[in-house]
């Protein structure tokens, strides 16, 4: 482990304290994106005296800005053939010097916590030993899987931290049901559902950030009024469906323009979000089908504006949708207004030419983005 660090002579990069501000995630003064990507072993497999060089220069090359790395965790290792961990600060350490000498941060997430560490008290004294002098993007993901009671945990230390709690609590009074969120911290991770259709699925964001007030046509509340203020902190979409190099269920994907439609997406609607991949999962350098998977899930997140999740809120049958729109060329269109310009994401679509994409109301396209020019820019 130690020697890892001693023959890697790359100078650190200084990484900018993250902090939220509404819809967006800053790095020091200036709006930055969240382009994640699973590396969930990457601190056990360096604690195990591994070399994990080759994958975080991938994941650096790539053009990923954050690794997410499990502190804890017993199935998934098991499944491998590893042992259970629970890494010490000792061993989190050099991990956080090899990502940053690759300007990449570290968001440290605790795992199966309910088999590893149920005690409420050891799981504070743990991530208080973490936290202490570091400054990563640390949460506590699936609250409801790993045992650790969020609400009460709260924030631990002075670390960027989101809780990762997205189960509602309902409080029915007659016919409105208040639905609240009690454990949002600095920002809010949200895993959008794996499904056929998941490219169209960081739509999720726009409702997570709003909130709804409306009449539940069906379910349990059928009938009722349910509220939800919103989070009103910046989203960031964890595992989505997974890259893989074959396609199993709606779990792993092998089509790399789904992966851009949803990068594309959750970058318009979203604070960023995560690419996930069955070779994540190991923390390994890819197949050639995953990589190009990645490939067009980072040139989506850097073709969308910076501030485009700050505009204005529109989809393709809208009145106000910046270009032409039809169910039956494209699954979705999504735009995001900003005064005097526009931002639209075609999901799915059947015609790929920049001439295909017809700005309506008053728009007009002025660029296009992407091997099938679904990213369009628009001028009026």
């Amino acid at each position: 482990m130690s020697f890892l660090l001693l023959t890697d002579t790359a100078p650190r990069v200084q990484l900018a304290p993250l902090s939220a501000h509404g819809r967006l995630i800053h790095a020091g003064a200036e709006p930055w994106r969240w382009n994640g990507v699973s590396g969930f072993l990457a601190g056990a497999r360096l604690a195990n005296g591994e070399d994990v060089r080759p994958v975080l220069d991938w994941y650096a090359d790539t053009g990923f800005n954050v690794v997410r790395v499990f502190l804890t965790m017993d199935i998934v290792p098991r499944q491998r053939g590893m042992a259970p961990f629970i890494l010490t600060n000792d061993q989190v350490q050099p991990l956080l010097e090899q990502l940053g000498r690759r300007g990449l941060y570290a968001e440290l997430t605790t795992g199966d916590l309910q088999i590893l560490m149920p005690n409420h008290d050891d799981q504070r004294r743990y991530l208080e030993s973490i936290v202490a002098g570091v400054n990563p993007c640390e949460h506590n993901n699936e609250p409801f899987k790993n045992g650790m009671d969020v609400a009460r945990m709260g924030r631990v230390g002075s670390a960027f931290q989101a809780s990762g709690n997205y189960r509602f609590q309902d409080v029915v009074n007659g016919n409105v049901v208040t639905q609240t969120m009690p454990a949002v911290l600095d920002y809010f991770t949200y895993h959008t559902e794996r499904k056929p259709e998941w490219p169209r699925t960081p739509h999720d964001a726009e409702e997570f950030f709003d909130g709804w007030n409306t009449i539940a046509t069906g379910g349990p509340y059928k009938g009722k009024r349910v509220v939800f203020a919103g989070v009103h902190a910046p989203i960031v979409l964890d595992e989505p469906t997974g890259a893989d190099e074959v396609p199993i269920g709606n779990s792993r994907s092998n089509v790399p323009a789904d992966f851009f439609d949803y990068a594309a997406a959750a970058a318009l609607m979203s604070a960023g979000a995560t690419f996930h991949s069955s070779a994540g999962i190991d923390t390994v350098v890819p197949g050639p089908v995953t990589q190009e998977c990645a490939r067009q899930w980072v040139a989506a997140m850097r073709a969308i504006p910076l501030d485009a999740p700050l505009g204005q809120y529109t989809r393709g049958g809208a009145s106000l949708c910046p270009i032409a729109h039809s169910d039956a060329t494209a699954l979705r269109t999504y735009a995001k207004l900003q005064g005097n310009k526009a931002t639209a994401v075609v999901i799915r679509p059947t015609q790929h030419r920049a001439e295909d994409r017809v700005g309506v109301n008053g728009w007009r396209v002025v660029g296009t983005a992407g091997d099938r020019h679904n990213i369009v820019y628009l001028e009026r």
